[in-house]
Protein backbone atom coordinates (compact mmCIF):
# COMPACT_ATOMS: atom_id res chain seq x y z
CA UNK A 1 0.00 0.00 0.00
CA UNK A 2 1.34 3.59 -1.09
CA UNK A 3 1.76 6.30 2.05
CA UNK A 4 -0.43 8.75 1.87
CA UNK A 5 -1.91 8.53 -1.92
CA UNK A 6 -4.79 6.85 -2.70
CA UNK A 7 -6.61 4.89 0.28
CA UNK A 8 -3.23 4.98 2.16
CA UNK A 9 -3.08 6.88 6.06
CA UNK A 10 -3.36 10.10 4.60
CA UNK A 11 -6.41 10.07 2.78
CA UNK A 12 -8.97 8.01 0.90
CA UNK A 13 -8.88 9.41 -2.86
CA UNK A 14 -6.05 10.62 -4.69
CA UNK A 15 -7.06 13.75 -5.71
CA UNK A 16 -10.10 14.17 -2.88
CA UNK A 17 -13.72 13.66 -2.92
CA UNK A 18 -16.13 15.76 -5.20
CA UNK A 19 -19.32 16.94 -3.29
CA UNK A 20 -22.43 16.42 -5.08
CA UNK A 21 -24.46 19.08 -6.69
CA UNK A 22 -26.41 21.04 -3.95
CA UNK A 23 -29.15 22.29 -6.77
CA UNK A 24 -30.03 25.64 -7.19
CA UNK A 25 -27.81 28.66 -5.50
CA UNK A 26 -29.52 31.04 -2.65
CA UNK A 27 -31.42 33.88 -3.88
CA UNK A 28 -29.75 36.48 -5.26
CA UNK A 29 -31.04 39.15 -2.75
CA UNK A 30 -31.12 37.26 0.33
CA UNK A 31 -31.60 39.00 3.82
CA UNK A 32 -28.13 38.58 5.95
CA UNK A 33 -26.54 39.53 8.84
CA UNK A 34 -26.28 43.67 9.60
CA UNK A 35 -23.18 44.82 9.61
CA UNK A 36 -22.54 47.95 11.67
CA UNK A 37 -20.53 50.14 8.97
CA UNK A 38 -18.99 51.57 12.02
CA UNK A 39 -18.04 49.12 14.09
CA UNK A 40 -17.65 46.52 11.64
CA UNK A 41 -19.97 44.35 14.16
CA UNK A 42 -22.98 42.12 13.52
CA UNK A 43 -25.70 44.06 15.07
CA UNK A 44 -28.56 42.21 17.50
CA UNK A 45 -32.12 43.36 18.32
CA UNK A 46 -33.11 43.13 21.58
CA UNK A 47 -34.44 39.77 21.74
CA UNK A 48 -30.68 38.77 20.60
CA UNK A 49 -31.64 37.86 17.37
CA UNK A 50 -29.75 39.36 14.68
CA UNK A 51 -30.70 42.62 12.57
CA UNK A 52 -30.41 41.75 8.65
CA UNK A 53 -29.67 43.76 5.08
CA UNK A 54 -29.78 42.99 1.51
CA UNK A 55 -26.99 41.00 0.95
CA UNK A 56 -25.94 43.61 -1.80
CA UNK A 57 -25.45 46.71 0.33
CA UNK A 58 -23.33 44.08 2.73
CA UNK A 59 -21.14 43.37 -0.56
CA UNK A 60 -20.90 47.05 -1.09
CA UNK A 61 -20.26 47.86 2.90
CA UNK A 62 -17.65 45.20 3.16
CA UNK A 63 -15.54 46.23 -0.36
CA UNK A 64 -16.30 49.92 0.84
CA UNK A 65 -14.92 49.18 4.44
CA UNK A 66 -12.17 46.55 4.25
CA UNK A 67 -8.09 48.35 3.10
CA UNK A 68 -7.08 46.72 0.11
CA UNK A 69 -4.48 43.72 0.41
CA UNK A 70 -5.95 42.87 3.98
CA UNK A 71 -8.17 40.01 3.01
CA UNK A 72 -6.41 36.71 2.49
CA UNK A 73 -6.48 35.50 -0.68
CA UNK A 74 -8.08 38.49 -2.27
CA UNK A 75 -5.52 40.99 -3.08
CA UNK A 76 -7.77 43.38 -4.91
CA UNK A 77 -10.73 43.21 -2.96
CA UNK A 78 -11.14 46.41 -0.82
CA UNK A 79 -10.57 49.99 -0.75
CA UNK A 80 -7.84 52.33 -0.99
CA UNK A 81 -9.18 55.49 1.04
CA UNK A 82 -8.00 54.36 4.29
CA UNK A 83 -4.79 54.74 2.82
CA UNK A 84 -4.82 58.01 1.21
CA UNK A 85 -3.49 60.17 4.65
CA UNK A 86 -3.37 63.89 4.33
CA UNK A 87 -6.06 65.74 3.11
CA UNK A 88 -5.13 67.84 0.08
CA UNK A 89 -5.71 69.51 -3.32
CA UNK A 90 -6.42 65.70 -4.40
CA UNK A 91 -8.01 64.18 -1.80
CA UNK A 92 -11.59 64.08 -3.15
CA UNK A 93 -10.55 62.91 -6.58
CA UNK A 94 -8.61 59.92 -4.56
CA UNK A 95 -11.39 59.20 -2.70
CA UNK A 96 -13.94 59.24 -6.10
CA UNK A 97 -11.67 57.10 -7.78
CA UNK A 98 -10.84 54.46 -4.49
CA UNK A 99 -14.81 53.89 -4.10
CA UNK A 100 -14.97 53.27 -7.98
CA UNK A 101 -12.02 51.05 -7.97
CA UNK A 102 -13.32 49.22 -4.61
CA UNK A 103 -17.60 48.59 -6.11
CA UNK A 104 -15.50 47.41 -9.92
CA UNK A 105 -16.31 43.85 -8.88
CA UNK A 106 -20.04 44.67 -8.21
CA UNK A 107 -20.22 47.59 -11.15
CA UNK A 108 -18.77 46.22 -14.22
CA UNK A 109 -17.86 42.54 -13.75
CA UNK A 110 -21.68 41.57 -12.09
CA UNK A 111 -23.42 44.54 -12.82
CA UNK A 112 -25.55 44.41 -10.21
CA UNK A 113 -25.14 47.78 -8.93
CA UNK A 114 -24.81 51.27 -10.12
CA UNK A 115 -22.91 53.72 -8.28
CA UNK A 116 -24.77 57.17 -8.56
CA UNK A 117 -22.96 59.41 -6.26
CA UNK A 118 -19.78 59.75 -3.66
CA UNK A 119 -20.54 62.44 -1.23
CA UNK A 120 -17.41 63.56 0.71
CA UNK A 121 -17.46 65.92 3.71
CA UNK A 122 -14.86 66.65 5.97
CA UNK A 123 -15.15 67.63 9.52
CA UNK A 124 -12.98 70.65 11.30
CA UNK A 125 -11.79 67.76 13.63
CA UNK A 126 -10.22 65.53 10.67
CA UNK A 127 -12.34 63.07 10.31
CA UNK A 128 -14.25 62.50 6.82
CA UNK A 129 -17.52 60.71 5.88
CA UNK A 130 -18.26 59.29 2.76
CA UNK A 131 -21.61 58.34 1.38
CA UNK A 132 -21.56 56.43 -1.69
CA UNK A 133 -25.20 56.14 -3.14
CA UNK A 134 -26.04 53.63 -5.72
CA UNK A 135 -28.54 51.49 -6.96
CA UNK A 136 -29.15 48.03 -6.56
CA UNK A 137 -30.30 46.47 -9.89
CA UNK A 138 -31.38 43.29 -8.37
CA UNK A 139 -34.21 44.59 -5.83
CA UNK A 140 -33.77 48.35 -8.08
CA UNK A 141 -33.74 49.95 -4.82
CA UNK A 142 -31.86 53.13 -4.15
CA UNK A 143 -29.41 53.17 -0.95
CA UNK A 144 -26.87 55.37 0.37
CA UNK A 145 -24.35 54.00 2.66
CA UNK A 146 -21.91 56.07 4.90
CA UNK A 147 -18.78 55.42 5.97
CA UNK A 148 -16.50 57.45 8.68
CA UNK A 149 -12.89 57.60 8.16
Amino acid sequence: MSKGFGTGPFGLFAFGAGLPDQGESLPPNLAIRYLDPNTKDFAANEDGTFQEMPSTRQRVLLALATTKGTAAGLDTFGSTHPLIGVIDSQFDSKVNNSVREALKQLTEVEKIITLDGVEIVKSPNGRVEITVSYTDLISQDQDDLSLTL
